[in-house]
């Protein structure tokens, strides 16, 4: 977020690379001069304006291509729950239930997002957004003798595990949770459509805003409300109209074509199938689904036979998930600090690496994509909005067993900073380029994902008695076959694994840990040793 932060002093965009690249003041600013100059190119992305203004549309709005993805993936299933997204929000002191709800009711006012739904037109879907803030703050009564987070847990549960219906919403709901003392905590489920994990951050810091507004209001009667929010917030129709305008020139243009250059010749399709169920190196893959036809950005929507077909296939075996979350020792999590210090890096370019040398080992590949998320927060505006602005990008990685970590990690760094330079070129635009294979209940392109969690720490410290403190709830879905997310925000270093039940088991998810564990060890003690030597000698053994 340093980048912004720059960008909102000088006027000039600042890649990451930059950041990187030039580590002191003094270079960082000639760095900034010469773009100024125009001495550097500075290739732009899908910005939100300021501020809400004028609405960008008069009635409904085209989807931005990961809403326009995630609507698809419902038409498919419409009973599929893996899209919905559970937050639990630990509320420390005296709870005013009256005054919560209308601070829920004024943060669901101020994000177009939570009153967004999405309907079918002749010209495909589209986003609506209602006026009314629709949410409703469902007191989940005490059962006695159930602990307030065994009582969270069911109601998360019943709650995440009911479909939402994405054309008439709400796509937001909301549970005050009770147990017998009574104390309170407050769940949030909603649609990945509409909301991802900054959102929440967003969510809780505006949530406690209003509600010390509200209680203020309450207590000194003669005072009116503090006049907050101050301004509104632009909505994800805003955003779907930038990208749409950038896609189409020639900033989008050339970034779809750079990516897309990087990853031609690429295999996209990684098997991770244990060892008794995985096929020989030489057997077929499954018979492919006809690829997309050629778009000009906007993720195609069959016709409904297609969707009828494909629904009917994806009720009938879909893959369940699990997940296992873990500390890593502060001893090894200073240990991976120090290493990318060392080499001008980061923990996610470090992790990336150690993921990449991993999967290489358990795998037998030597050359691989593994996703990441960018959360889009590309402007000022957009770091205050709910929404879904995340995006997937491929990442390409060699990790052949005979290469040194440290190149390795070389390669991770420029593959990670490329990514973030063109991070607004949509997924799904790429998969319509590159056109890969389609094979039943895998992801295209990628099926395994690495990601360090940067978003504001979702908290508040009231004014009112009352402090926010929210966490998103372990996923029991998968979306890839596997993800792996590191978090440092709480201040130990974590560690979520999320992982496709038919192909992994609490074991051997708890072996790829402890493995993960050892090539970050081995990494930091002689970054220099080769990636067979940093997975201990064990290469390609699970096959």
């Amino acid at each position: 977020m340093r980048g912004l932060v720059f960008t909102a002093a000088t006027g000039v965009p600042v890649p990451p690379a930059a950041l990187f690249d030039h580590p002191t003041v003094a270079a960082l600013a000639a760095h900034l001069q010469a773009a100024t100059a125009g001495a550097l190119h500075v290739p732009a992305a899908p910005t939100l304006p300021a501020t809400a203004g004028t609405p960008v549309t008069d009635g409904p709005a085209p989807l931005s291509a990961a809403q326009r993805r995630l609507w698809f993936l419902h038409q498919l299933d419409p009973t599929d729950t893996s899209y919905l997204v559970s937050y639990l929000v630990e509320l420390d002191g005296i709870v005013d239930r009256a005054a919560l709800a209308r601070a829920l009711r004024r943060v669901v006012a101020r994000h177009p997002a939570l009153r967004t739904v999405f309907p079918s037109s002749d010209a495909g879907p589209v986003q609506r957004v209602h006026d009314d803030p629709q949410v409703e703050l469902v007191l989940e009564r005490s059962v006695p003798g159930i602990p307030l987070a065994e009582r969270v847990a069911r109601v998360a549960a019943a709650s995440a595990g009911t479909p939402m219906d994405l054309a008439a919403g709400p796509l937001l709901r909301a549970h005050l949770v009770a147990d017998d003392r009574p104390r309170f905590a407050l769940l949030l489920v909603a649609h990945h459509i509409v909301c991802d994990d900054w959102s929440f951050s967003v969510l809780v810091r505006d949530l406690g805003r209003c509600y010390d507004s509200e209680r203020e209001a309450a207590v000194r009667v003669t005072r009116p409300r503090p006049p907050w929010p101050a301004r509104p917030v632009p909505g994800p129709a805003a955003f779907a109209l930038a990208q749409r305008d950038w896609l189409a020139g020639p900033a989008g243009r050339r970034g779809l074509d750079e990516v897309v250059a990087g990853l031609r010749g690429a295999p996209t399709l990684l098997d991770l199938a244990p060892p008794s169920t995985a096929p020989g190196p030489t057997a077929p893959l499954p018979p492919a689904a006809p690829g997309p036809a050629a778009s000009t950005g906007a993720a195609a929507v069959p016709p409904a036979p297609a969707v009828a077909s494909a629904r009917a296939l994806r009720v009938a075996d879909r893959p369940q998930g699990a997940s296992l979350r873990a500390i890593v020792a502060a001893t090894d999590a200073d240990a991976v600090r120090r290493l990318a210090r060392a080499h001008r890096t980061s923990l996610y370019m470090v992790g990336l690496a150690a993921f990449a040398a991993l999967l290489g080992a358990r795998t037998g590949r030597t050359d691989l994509l593994v996703g990441t998320a960018f959360a889009g927060r590309t402007s000022v505006a957009a770091e205050d909005s709910v929404g879904c602005f995340v995006n997937t990008m491929p990442l390409r990685l060699r990790p052949a067993p005979q290469r040194g970590f440290v190149e390795l990690l070389a390669e991770a760094r420029a593959a990670a900073l490329f990514a973030s330079e063109w991070q607004g070129v949509p997924f799904d635009a790429v998969v319509e380029r590159l056109r890969p294979a389609r094979h039943p209940h895998r992801n295209p392109l990628v099926q395994v994902a690495f990601g360090v969690q940067n978003a504001p720490a979702a908290a508040w410290r009231g004014t009112q008695g009352l402090d926010l403190a929210g966490v998103e709830l372990a996923p029991d879905a998968a979306r890839l076959d596997l993800t792996l997310w590191l978090d440092e925000r709480r201040g130990d270093l974590e560690a979520l694994w999320t992982y496709r039940t038919d192909l992994f088991d609490g074991p051997r998810a708890d072996a790829w840990h402890r493995d993960f564990i050892g090539v970050l060890r081995r990494a930091a003690a002689d970054p220099a040793r080769s990636l067979a030597e940093c997975v201990d000698d064990s290469w390609g053994n699970e096959r």
